[in-house]
């Protein structure tokens, strides 16, 4: 995602193309929780032993809305898929098997042609969000989205009981540059004023660093902490509805 930034660090991913997680702290005004990841699926039968590999798959999605099903089964080929310093390459479906890297608290990172680079959280699990870039660009374009240079762009699903919330607002910090929008009719229609029925805040444009995100449901309201933002790359959340 070069010249412009449109959700995201951190809650239940399941393998290959499942619910979402997430491992951002949450700290709540009235309500909220996280829950746990899940895992992927690589590209045939070869064994291989998970006390020194990760196998994973690049969700390769055309509709933002839903950040983990479906994942296309072609065209996922030749990503590079980077975690901590080991780093691995996709199949045709977004499979991979990766070396298991010392550290904690550690970023998946996804980049490679015809995708928006990718960041989110190891703990959101294995199955690893990719937007095409067609997809995007027609986004910003749709909504006249402001963009400046050397920021990033957050996308966020908001959930309760495993479906997505609706009628959330969310105030990210800092300022971003963008508008904040939700989840509209179609993947080009967005609204500015609370989440529809699958539970998505976007915002295109916010600046570097950590982030946090506090949610309000018009009741209850929680805080989505530490989100990392990077230049030119769409942070993915997973968190649960305060």
């Amino acid at each position: 995602m070069t010249r412009r930034l449109v959700l995201v660090s951190l809650l239940a991913v399941a393998g290959a193309c499942g619910e979402e997680g997430s491992d951002y702290p949450i700290g709540v005004g009235g309500g909220g929780g996280t829950s746990g990841g899940g895992s992927g699926n690589p590209d045939g039968g070869t064994e291989v032993d998970a006390n020194t590999v990760i196998s994973g798959r690049v969700c390769l999605i055309s509709d933002p809305r839903s950040l983990t099903s479906p994942c296309a089964n072609t065209g996922a080929d030749g990503l590079t898929v980077t975690l901590g310093s080991e780093t691995a390459t996709t199949a045709a479906n977004g499979a991979f098997v990766i070396t298991k890297p010392t550290g904690t608290k550690l970023i998946w990172f996804v980049s490679g042609s015809g995708i928006e680079t990718t960041a989110v959280p190891q703990a959101s699990g294995t199955t690893i969000p990719a937007l095409a870039s067609t997809v995007y660009d027609d986004m910003l374009a749709a909504t006249n989205a402001v963009v400046t240079g050397g920021t990033g762009a957050l996308i966020a699903r908001i959930t309760k009981n495993g479906n997505g919330a609706s009628g959330i607002t969310a105030i990210p910090t800092p300022q971003p540059d963008s508008e904040v929008y939700y989840d509209g009719a179609s993947v080009t229609e967005w609204e500015l004023d609370s989440t529809g029925g699958a539970g998505v805040v976007w915002i295109p444009s916010i600046g570097t660093g950590t982030a946090s995100l506090a949610l309000d449901n018009g009741v209850t309201q929680s805080t989505v902490v530490n989100i990392e933002i990077y230049s030119d790359t769409i942070s993915y959340v997973f968190a649960s509805a305060p």
